[in-house]
């Protein structure tokens, strides 16, 4: 009886091949399309990240007041 790790190789690679089938499957049109919107997904998640490491960094900076001396 094959375990979970196997049963998730296979289905990753089972996903993988059906990808690459259907990239493959594309118009040179659909895949400069789907290059441009990744690139542009990217970008996006690339600005997001940025700005939520200067939040975390600012928010490091800061003194905690949360703790009060009684």
């Amino acid at each position: 009886m094959p375990n979970l790790k196997q049963i998730t190789t296979f289905l990753l690679g089972a996903a993988a091949g059906y990808g690459l089938f259907k990239y493959n499957s594309m118009s040179k049109e659909e895949k400069e399309k789907l290059k441009g919107d990744l690139k542009e997904k990217a970008t996006q998640f690339k600005e997001e990240a940025g700005e939520m490491l200067k939040d975390v960094l600012k928010k490091k900076d800061q003194p905690d007041n949360t703790h009060t001396n009684s």
